[in-house]
């Protein structure tokens, strides 16, 4: 899946699910910024909440993992006008609650531990389901 993410148009918006079910969120980062020619090292923004990276279109990592609510997001400008210019990748991404953007792709993971995991992506508009057309 990795490779497919070099189509990945600019103003998209991937969430990624967080919790016990999830091994390697930074893995699956990394693997987005490849596709998007990021070459620099990408590590998790928990402390600094979003890392922005420089690729052929730039990468906006959010790690939500310490915002209180949508208020909070907001206050912290976590969701702003630069993402328009690239993909933002979002950790946690239910702590945005309210203050979630309508058009995203949404990934869902299921499985645990060391078992196979199945991997559903779903479009919450035209222009993401076109992109997870591409991707399929």
């Amino acid at each position: 899946m990795n490779g497919r993410y070099s189509i990945v148009p600019k103003n998209s918006i991937i969430f990624l699910p967080q919790g016990a079910k999830v091994r390697d969120d930074r893995g699956r980062v990394r693997g987005i910024a490849r596709g998007l020619g990021v070459t620099e090292p990408v590590a998790s923004p928990t402390f600094v909440l979003v890392a922005e990276h420089a690729g052929r279109v730039p990468l906006f990592h959010v790690d939500c993992y310490r915002v209180a609510g949508p208020a909070d997001a907001l206050a912290a400008g976590i969701l702003d006008d630069r993402a328009a210019e690239g993909v933002t990748v979002i950790e946690w991404p239910e702590r945005l609650g309210g203050a979630l953007p309508p058009g995203r792709l949404d990934v869902t993971i299921d499985g645990a531990g060391d078992d196979p995991r199945a991997l559903e992506l779903r479009a919450t508009d035209l222009r993401h389901a076109v992109l997870l057309e591409a991707l399929a």
